[in-house]
């Protein structure tokens, strides 16, 4: 049976804190995993393979999710998703082994790939249409306030009681998690759609949404280039001595997210995309321009600041504008689409800075991220013949 109506505040609270759950969890134990796996003695190959393959096992499964999620009830996918992220995490409590910690993290990986789907393709068909921007927008806060808050409460902890403590807080985390979309009422059951037998034997197969496709590309000229930046900025200001705390620039980067997606609220409903996406590349520009010239604090809170307004408001957009052009049935296919490009940018944004790194003058660095923000405007117009446009949709004051 499929829902009735759209989700009560109690339902859309519950699903926000699962959501602020579920990537607290995940990030909490992403900058500690490297120093444990060092810990154990594990080789660097072994300590890249464990820092790097959750991303890399979600590239290649979420696909596989998306083309199953119109199908199933999200409660029953969250459940199963929450006993993969919690299988990892135990592991990474009891075991000292490297090779099973790099399993722990290849659960993790899946689990966390199906998480987001669900829980953000679940937000979407909570909403009704004229709302939907706002709901992947609030979603967005949810995941902007864990990643400014939980490594840091995470890194703490290990400092103070040391890792295994930590561990057992993820775990609290990913319980938390599993548990509250047990108590929401809108049990995200696939949505009635008529189809022809010919269109239910195509999306059997089906494993991207060719219409978004093109937001999949934009979703990546801004998450490649930050991801690079995210990678290196600390070896960035260390080896050009650069006076600054450098510590700080990821929570001002989350505050100042925080701050815009609130602001920003019906917003996402009512403007179109490529006013946002251009807003975003020229955020992005400054951000990267004030990093260039960074010669103190202020220009680095500038530059986060800056981010925020690229990458991270431009997250929601993409993620929101994928959601809104597709079908009824296809928010969990649109939703999959669009992460294939956030997948492949935070998979080969620490490759590609390894790259610059080692050929080119250090000083071109951010030069190099740069460029990306004008180039994303002038890849946006080259997608117009593949491209389909959202019908309109009436607001409702």
């Amino acid at each position: 049976m499929p829902d009735s109506g759209h989700a009560s505040p109690k339902d859309f609270a519950l699903i926000m804190a699962a959501t602020f759950f579920f990537m607290g969890s995940y990030v909490m134990v992403t900058p500690l995993l490297t120093g444990f796996a060092e810990s154990l003695g594990s080789t660097h190959v072994m300590i890249g393979l464990i820092g790097g393959v959750a991303n890399i096992v979600a590239l290649f499964f979420r696909p596989f999710v998306g083309a199953i999620i119109g199908r199933h009830r999200k409660v029953r996918l969250c459940l199963i998703a929450g006993i993969l992220q919690l299988l990892g995490a135990v592991g990474y409590y009891f075991l000292s082994d490297p090779f099973l910690i790099l399993i722990c993290r290849i659960l993790a990986g899946a689990g966390y790939a199906m998480s987001s789907l669900c829980l953000s393709t679940w937000v979407a068909e909570m909403m009704p249409p004229h709302r939907i921007g706002y709901g992947i927008a609030m979603y967005g806060t949810m995941n902007a306030l864990a990643m400014g808050l939980a490594p840091a409460f995470g890194v703490l902890i290990y400092q103070h009681l040391g890792y295994r403590i930590s561990f057992a807080l993820d775990i609290f985390f990913v319980v938390v998690m599993t548990l509250l979309p047990c108590f929401i009422k809108h049990s995200g059951n696939p949505p009635v759609v008529q189809h022809t037998p010919e269109e239910i034997r195509k999306a059997r197969f089906q494993f991207f949404l060719p219409a978004v496709l093109p937001v999949a590309v934009i979703s990546l000229m801004f998450t490649l280039p930050y991801y690079t930046m995210q990678t290196f900025i600390v070896r960035y200001t260390e080896v050009r001595h650069i006076p600054v705390m450098v510590s700080l620039f990821f929570p001002c980067y989350a505050i100042v997210l925080f701050l815009l997606r609130l602001g920003a609220k019906s917003l996402f409903d009512r403007v179109a995309f490529i006013w946002f996406m251009l807003a975003s590349s020229l955020s992005a520009g400054i951000g990267y321009l004030a990093l260039i010239f960074m010669e103190g604090n202020m220009l680095m809170f500038l530059g986060a600041a800056c981010m925020a307004g690229g990458f991270g408001f431009a997250f929601s957009v993409c993620q929101s504008h994928a959601i809104i052009i597709s079908g009824e049935d296809q928010k969990g296919l649109a939703n999959s689409t669009f992460y294939i490009g956030v997948d492949i940018g935070m998979s080969a944004g620490p490759f590609l800075g390894a790259m610059l790194w080692e050929y080119l003058p250090i000083e071109w660095f951010f030069w190099v991220l740069f460029c990306f923000a004008p180039a994303t405007p002038l890849l946006w117009l080259l997608t117009k013949p593949f491209r389909k446009h959202p019908q309109q949709v009436k607001i409702q004051n």
